[in-house]
């Protein structure tokens, strides 16, 4: 399996840059063993990590994945992406942490979690997902966001570490409102 992986998935990232490719790019990925729901758009290079963790990975119809993303999905955990969610270039998906400290022998213990990206999220370039979030539907992530906690349907997030800058569904008066409360929960 892990052969066909490599095959499928070295084939997919070596094809033109052309839009027939683009278009259909997630048939070869699919062979390599990713699970999509129907169609998706992929520009080259994906990168998945480990070597055999394709099947661990998920992605919904019409979503779009711009080029030089990385899909590190360490088993048990999966990455689950949404219907047409939309991810810019160079966004991580990293579902393992390290633990802080270290065994007697001076490693460190491994923990893997999902991550799942729900229906219409927009994720900007260089972001950063780490293990375990969910991120919202309609939700948006600015680009070079590092996400490290779980974002709520319809919001924009930014920064390192990703805070709530608004709502995105809301008038704007709701919006100041939600601002202020989030600040006083900030500085309480």
């Amino acid at each position: 399996m892990q052969l066909r992986e490599l095959f499928f998935l070295g084939l997919a990232n070596r094809l033109p840059r052309l839009v027939f490719f683009d278009r259909h790019r997630y048939r070869l990925l699919w062979l390599a063993g990713v699970c999509f729901e129907r169609r998706a758009k992929i520009w080259a290079p994906l990168e998945i990590r480990p070597i055999g963790a394709a099947g661990s990975i998920s992605i919904g119809n019409q979503a779009f994945i711009n080029s030089g993303v990385r899909l590190a999905c360490c088993r048990p955990a999966t990455i689950r992406i949404g219907r047409g969610v939309r991810i810019g270039p160079r966004v991580l998906f990293e579902t393992v942490n390290h633990h802080l400290t270290a065994d007697a022998r001076g490693e460190r213990a491994v923990n893997a979690e999902g991550i799942l990206l729900e229906d219409r999220v927009w994720v900007g370039a260089a972001a950063v997902i780490f293990p375990g979030v969910t991120i919202g539907h309609d939700a948006v992530v600015a680009a070079g966001a590092v996400v490290t906690k779980d974002v709520p349907p319809s919001i924009l997030v930014g920064g390192v570490p990703a805070r709530f800058i608004r709502s995105l569904n809301k008038s704007p008066d709701q919006q100041v409102l939600d601002q202020r409360t989030m600040a006083e929960e900030c500085v309480s």
